[in-house]
Parts: C-alpha cells; sequence; structure tokens
C-alpha cells in the first residue's frame, strides 16, 4: 500500500513515470496493476482531463510487460482513455486496441483474471458503441458485463453497468419512441441501486454515486420533460455538491443545464430556464451533452412559452450537431416532424 501512495506522486512527475512503469512491469500480481490503473492513472483523465497522457502511461506499460494478462489490462486503460477523445468517424485505432485486448485475453488461462479482462472490454465497449449511436447493442454489451460483475463477486460494478443498460434502453426508445416512458422508470430504478450499492470511498463509487447516477436521472426527466417533485429532483441534485472540486469544476456547465432544466420542468419558470440555458450556450461548452441539452432546454422552455419559431431555431440547431448524441438528434428531428 505505501508503494500505491508513492506512485500517486510519481504519475504527475514525467521524469519519474517510466521508472514507475519499468517496476508494475515486472511483477505478476494482477490485481495490484489493476487496482493502481483505476486509482491512479484513471484520475489523471478524470479529473485533470489528461487522457492522451493516461493512453501515453498504459501504451509504455503494454510494451515493458511480456504477460498477456497484464498487456491486456494495459490495452484496456488505453481504451478507457481514447473512447473518451476520439471522433466516432475516425474509431479505427479504437477498433484495433479491442481486437488486440481480445486477442491477449484469449491466452490468459487463469478465470478469474480473464472475467475481470472480459468485464472492463465489455463496460468499454458498451460506452463505445453508444457513442456511435448502436444503443441495442451498448445495451447487450452492459448486460454481460453486469452478469460478469455479479459472477465475480462485485455488486457495485454490477450496478453500474446495470444503470448504463437501462440509460441504452432509453436511448434506444428515444430514437424510436417505443417505451419511453418506461425506460425513464427503470433508469431511476437503476440509478438508485447505484446508490445504495456504491457505498466505498474509492473514485469508482464516489463518481457514480455522487455524479453518474443522479446525471442519468435528472437528464432521462428532463429530455423526455417527465415531470417530479421538486423535493425529489433536489434530492438527485444536491448529490453534486458532495463532489470533490477538482472533479465538479470541468463538469460544472453540465451541472448549470440541469439546473435550467429542472427550473422548467419542476416549477414552470420557463423565461429563468431560457436566460440560464442562454447565458450557458454564450460560454461554448465543448462538451456535446452539455451543448445539445443546454439546446433542447431552450426549444421546450420557449415552446411552453408559445414562441414557436425560436423553439424550432433550437431545435434545428440540435439536427445539425456533429456525430455523438444521436438520440437527441433524432428526438430534434421528431419534434421538427410533428410541427
Amino acid at each position: 500500500m505505501g508503494e500505491l501512495k508513492q506512485l500517486k506522486l510519481e504519475f504527475h512527475n514525467p521524469g519519474e513515470c517510466s521508472r514507475t512503469m519499468a517496476v508494475f512491469a515486472r511483477t505478476h500480481q494482477f490485481e495490484l496493476v489493476d487496482r493502481m490503473f483505476i486509482e491512479d492513472l484513471e484520475p489523471l483523465g478524470q479529473k485533470d482531463k489528461l487522457w492522451a497522457q493516461v493512453c501515453e502511461i498504459a501504451a509504455q506499460y503494454v510494451d515493458l510487460t511480456d504477460d498477456p494478462a497484464m498487456k491486456c489490462l494495459g490495452v484496456a486503460m488505453m481504451i478507457n482513455a481514447t473512447r473518451r477523445t476520439i471522433k466516432p468517424v475516425a474509431s479505427t485505432e479504437l477498433d484495433q486496441f479491442f481486437a488486440t485486448a481480445e486477442m491477449l485475453r484469449k491466452d490468459v488461462s487463469d478465470e478469474s483474471t480473464n472475467d475481470r479482462l472480459n468485464e472492463l472490454l465489455s463496460y468499454h465497449g458498451g460506452i463505445w458503441f453508444s457513442r456511435i449511436g448502436e444503443y441495442h447493442r451498448a445495451a447487450d454489451y452492459q448486460h454481460r458485463t453486469a452478469l460478469i460483475s455479479e459472477k465475480r463477486g462485485k455488486p457495485n460494478l454490477a450496478a453500474i453497468s446495470r444503470l448504463r443498460e437501462m440509460w441504452e434502453h432509453l436511448n434506444e426508445a428515444l430514437v424510436t419512441t417505443l417505451g419511453i416512458q418506461i425506460a425513464v422508470e427503470e433508469v431511476t430504478k437503476a440509478a438508485k441501486v447505484v446508490t445504495d450499492v456504491c457505498t466505498g470511498n474509492d473514485p469508482t463509487d464516489r463518481a457514480f454515486r455522487l455524479f453518474s447516477a443522479p446525471v442519468h436521472v435528472l437528464l432521462a426527466h428532463i429530455w423526455t420533460k417527465t415531470p417530479r417533485y421538486v423535493a425529489s429532483a433536489d434530492s438527485w441534485f444536491l448529490r453534486f455538491a458532495e463532489l470533490d472540486p477538482d472533479y465538479y469544476e470541468p463538469r460544472k456547465w453540465l451541472f448549470e443545464v440541469i439546473r435550467a432544466g429542472l427550473v422548467a420542468l419542476t416549477s414552470g419558470h420557463y423565461d429563468e430556464a431560457v436566460e440560464a440555458a442562454s447565458n450557458l450556450l454564450m460560454q461554448d461548452p465543448k462538451d456535446a451533452q452539455t451543448r445539445m441539452t443546454a439546446n433542447l432546454v431552450l426549444a421546450y422552455a420557449r415552446e411552453d412559452l408559445c414562441d414557436f419559431v425560436a423553439a424550432d431555431v433550437r431545435l434545428f440547431e440540435l439536427t445539425k450537431e456533429g456525430h455523438e448524441m444521436h438520440q437527441l438528434r433524432a428526438l430534434a428531428q421528431r419534434l421538427i416532424d410533428q410541427r
């Protein structure tokens, strides 16, 4: 444990990073390296947005070790980092990473180690298929991940994947219009399980309990204009206040657009929602989810104020967005077609 604590400091010192990776490349303690990647390396991306550096460090580790399980673990971290930054239209590199990881996993004979690698690859695969709009396939991958996590005796990881599975069903419903309200309720139920099960203080449990679970619930209701009681919305929103400042700050615009959506959804203060969402868009948020949700909140609020022309302007903005958030583009186009 002392060595792990020291590593947290070394990762922020590029000159020491090579030595650190060389030390870990010589160990065959799979669980130790797995934990190091999750607790020490991944936060460089989550908190500091240094995903390119995370990928480089993981790649260096892959080159240094000759153990197929360890190599596969390193490639899984490269996938974790790359899927967050690569454009869906340029997915060849990521496809190669997945192919390499699966080839390496076939050479891992230990069942528990193989299950862990399969769990990681299935989870990241599900996230990637969601980004490219293959929501049904994404849900299948997350379902498979949850089953593996349950087999491994990891109820927190299983709950996380169940939430993602229900989220993909909602995304699919927004595209097909089938079962939207049922999907919203299933997302809410799955998020509640996450908050009940992910009670640890490690980065993964905290991120899903305090960030991902409430974000999924609140966005599901805002996107679908599903009213909730103010107290219920507040109980989810207040979880954000427990996040560490360095985790909260890069996501502040997402929290602000959720706040604007809730103002319109739970109190009917549409003018206030218009002002808040408009001000947020003036900040030119780079995150597609934040930007597109702001446009959707504006469209809904303008529509509720009977300003249909202004609402349609925002819906058209949504349909012109790039290669992500396929479900919101489909929703916007459907709302336009219904005029």
